[in-house]
């Protein structure tokens, strides 16, 4: 069995950048009660634009993937992305907002920026770049909606069903990264799937940036 070498690398790489995001003001605002209903209410709008169309990535993911373990790893995420989807969609009604008005709404350019990348990756990029692309990501919404449904219930008073979209259960990553491994076949792959990680990542905190600034 692998030893990881190159996922023990891949995590020192990206570690600081988990922190970018999980520590954005933005973040802690949302903890300490201090986002107003206007800013929380273009939070609630951009990640909607965020998630719109990913059902499209998902399936270029499944399509381009050349392993089918990466393939199988794609459609079970993608089971539980469209099960994030309907439960966000009552978070949005929570907050008195109709998805129909969204449709032709305001875009923040920085807030599509990561499922831009996702996209671009998806179509031309291997398939050590797509996961390397997509595990940090994941893992950071992971720890972001740890941090934001405990206030979002108490200081926002969103209800537990509106809320619930935010209460994700960890996840164990081990069978992503044994796969990260085994994509990492060269040198050249390694700096594909490094630089992927960091630009995703990159990418992820101005949707963050953009939502505060608005």
């Amino acid at each position: 069995m692998s030893d990881l070498a190159f996922v023990r690398e891949w995590r020192a790489e990206i570690e600081p950048l988990y922190h970018k995001i999980t520590g954005h003001p933005l973040v802690l605002a949302i903890e300490r009660g201090e986002l107003t209903g206007d800013k929380l209410r273009t939070f609630a709008e951009q990640e909607y634009y965020y998630i719109e169309h990913i059902y499209d990535y998902f399936a270029l993911g499944v399509l381009n993937a050349r392993m089918k373990e990466v393939k199988e790893l794609f459609i079970a995420v993608a089971h539980r992305e469209v099960e994030y989807i309907k439960s966000y969609l009552r978070f949005l009604e929570g907050l008195g907002i109709e998805e129909s008005e969204l449709r032709a709404g305001r875009i923040l350019p920085g807030a599509i920026a990561a499922p831009n990348y996702l996209f671009h990756l998806a179509v031309s990029g291997t398939t050590g770049e797509n996961l390397s692309a997509l595990i940090p990501i994941e893992e950071t919404w992971i720890q972001v909606c740890a941090k934001i449904y405990p206030p979002l219930r108490e200081h926002y008073r969103i209800s537990e069903g509106a809320a619930a979209c935010f209460s994700v259960p960890p996840i164990d990553f081990k069978r992503e990264e044994q796969l990260l491994e085994r994509c990492a076949g060269s040198d050249e792959d390694k700096k594909l799937m490094l630089r992927a990680a960091r630009l995703a990542l990159d990418y992820e905190a101005m949707f963050f940036d953009a939502v505060f600034a608005a």
